[in-house]
């Protein structure tokens, strides 16, 4: 199984790194936007789940799985109109069309990560819990979520019902774990 995972991954990997860039592009972090169109090419190892009736691994069926506008995501290539990149999970994504995304400002704070859902004002989108949105900016009372179509939205920092805090850093946690690695020198 790991074998195999790893080679899906090379291929991904080698069949995107020729092509040719076809727009102005920078690698970096994009929001997803309104109408986007996308494919999961690869899940992420918190997708598969254990299936206790087989004692076993299962593979997500990918059709299932979904991303969200307003979600924020890491393109590395841009190639005959679409879009290749990560999610913050290690998805690789594929979005369609120059509209289906745009460039997250730079931010000290970067990717967030809420824990519970919040209705926008509208009704008509939704941060979804456990979704990973850019924060925009950060103050002592908030987090500004930078959304779809250059909207922003104040999130209030506090507790979930279930005690959680409501966001968490996501990159600066990353950041934050780094420090304290054992790093090792790469194979030869």
């Amino acid at each position: 199984m790991k074998k195999l995972l790893t080679a899906i991954i090379m291929i991904a990997f080698i069949s995107v790194k020729p092509f040719a860039q076809t727009e102005s592009f920078s690698p970096g972090w994009y929001i997803i936007q309104h109408g986007a169109q996308y494919a999961i090419l690869l899940p992420s190892g918190e997708d598969f789940y254990w299936d206790d009736y087989n004692s076993q691994i299962q593979y997500p069926e990918v059709s299932t799985l979904y991303m969200a506008v307003n979600e924020a995501v890491l393109a590395f290539a841009f190639s005959k109109n679409k879009y290749y990149c990560f999610d913050p999970n290690g998805r690789i994504i594929v979005f369609k069309g120059v509209a289906s995304l745009s460039q997250a400002p730079a931010s000290q704070t970067g990717v967030i990560h809420l824990n519970e859902t919040i209705t926008l004002p509208g009704g008509e989108d939704e941060l979804h819990d456990n979704g990973y949105y850019w924060c925009a900016s950060e103050d002592e009372e908030s987090f500004t979520i930078q959304l779809a179509e250059n909207k922003t939205y104040k999130v209030k920092k506090g507790k979930t019902s279930e005690g959680l805090n409501k966001v968490e850093y996501h990159t600066g946690g990353l950041k934050k774990y780094s420090q304290s690695e054992i790093y090792k020198v790469v194979e030869e």
